[in-house]
């Protein structure tokens, strides 16, 4: 199974790098999927940094975090997309864990998973920790 990862960008250079870095160190081998960076007509070196770790970077005119996702799906190669901020670190297991799902069940039609927000404020952290829901 191929994997495109879909990352919508506008003026990101402050977190894309930890982002890629993430996605770079996946327990998936690189051969088994993409990343795909959506500059959405960011001004500083997003798009640089994008290309910088290995990335295709596709560029999105139209503002707007929708808009910019949709053209990262359109441009996707993989059997399965997955998506993902400028401004998140996945584990390394990311990858590995969607394509596990998806193999064992063949009428999954999507997934999610925890959302985990260390940067946010105390009561964002604590809205998020207690709002988790088990299952996929």
């Amino acid at each position: 199974m191929f994997i495109s990862v879909v990352i919508p960008a506008y003026n990101e250079e402050r977190y894309l790098g930890r982002c890629l870095q993430a996605l770079r160190a996946q327990s998936c081998p690189a051969s088994r999927f993409e990343i795909i960076v959506v500059d959405n007509g960011s001004t500083d070196t997003t798009a640089r940094i994008g290309r910088g770790f290995g990335a295709r970077v596709v560029g999105e005119p139209v503002k707007g975090i929708a808009k910019a996702r949709q053209t990262g799906f359109e441009a996707a190669r993989g059997e399965v997309i997955a998506s993902t901020d400028a401004d998140t670190v996945v584990p390394p297991f990311w990858l590995a864990r969607i394509a596990g799902h998806f193999a064992r069940d063949l009428e999954l039609g999507g997934l999610y998973g925890p959302v985990y927000w260390p940067d946010g404020r105390p009561h964002e952290r604590l809205i998020i920790c207690n709002t988790r829901s088990p299952g996929r």
